[in-house]
């Protein structure tokens, strides 16, 4: 992979911690990051680009491959029972994979199963409907390159909590798009999850500010003017 690497004309890395990890493998690569972008023509709010009333309890969404240790699914159980006691909150999962199973039980253990969602894998072209069935997303991940699920869920106007690690801290700026919490902490994302459940306002501020953020800096048209104005460059070039 170096030596295609050093042989490329240009090096290009979808997030700052990717365009990290590169350097670790070659310390005088020049790489140049380009976020991966959304469609915001297609993940967007509903007409009103209004979220659920503020008396409503929220609907939380997390989407992603049910693989514990990575995207500790578990942490966001043991969150959200915490959280929504004596709410009607409730818990949509989107995905499948190895752990499916033993989350569902760890569901009826903490006797939430009736307010969790286990939806499984959901068709590409039904997904803008579950961001926009949903109040908050939450992805947990233990490590991230760019989230594209992040970026969907921002462009439909969501709110975000996510884990403060490379990738997500890059797309969720804390306290203004969204709450970035500790890997593998649940006090935190309980916490988080709570102040969603109690301030709605709070969540509606930020998922409009995610979902501005979304639009101007991470659609698929700024994508590709970077890299058109990459191309020009390298066509311009000396020989």
């Amino acid at each position: 992979i170096c030596g295609m690497w050093r042989h490329a004309n240009r090096v290009v890395a979808n997030s700052r911690g990717l365009a990290a990890l590169a350097h670790k493998s070659a310390p005088e690569l020049d790489v140049q990051v380009i976020a991966n972008g959304v469609a915001v023509d297609r993940f967007s709010p509903t007409a009103s680009e209004s979220r659920a009333p503020s008396h409503q309890d929220p609907v939380f969404l997390m989407v992603g491959r049910m693989q514990v240790y990575h995207k500790l699914f578990d942490v966001v159980l043991f969150a959200f029972e915490k959280a929504a006691r004596g709410t009607r909150s409730r818990l949509v999962l989107v995905g499948d994979g190895p752990d499916r199973g033993s989350l569902h039980s760890l569901a009826m253990r903490l006797k939430i199963d009736s307010q969790v969602d286990f939806r499984g894998w959901v068709h590409r072209e039904e997904m803008p409907s579950v961001y926009q069935a949903a109040d908050v997303f939450v992805l947990s991940s233990r490590e991230e390159g760019m989230p594209n699920v992040v970026l969907e869920a921002m462009a439909s106007g969501l709110p975000v909590i996510a884990t403060r690690v490379s990738g997500n801290d890059e797309v969720v700026v804390d306290g203004e798009t969204g709450l970035l919490v500790p890997v593998a902490d649940v006090d935190e994302m309980y916490r988080a999850m709570k102040t969603m459940i109690e301030d709605r306002s709070i969540a509606r501020r930020l998922g409009q500010c995610g979902l501005e953020r979304a639009r101007r800096q991470f659609s698929w048209r700024t994508s590709a003017e970077k890299y058109l104005h990459l191309a020009h460059e390298l066509a311009t070039m000396t020989p």
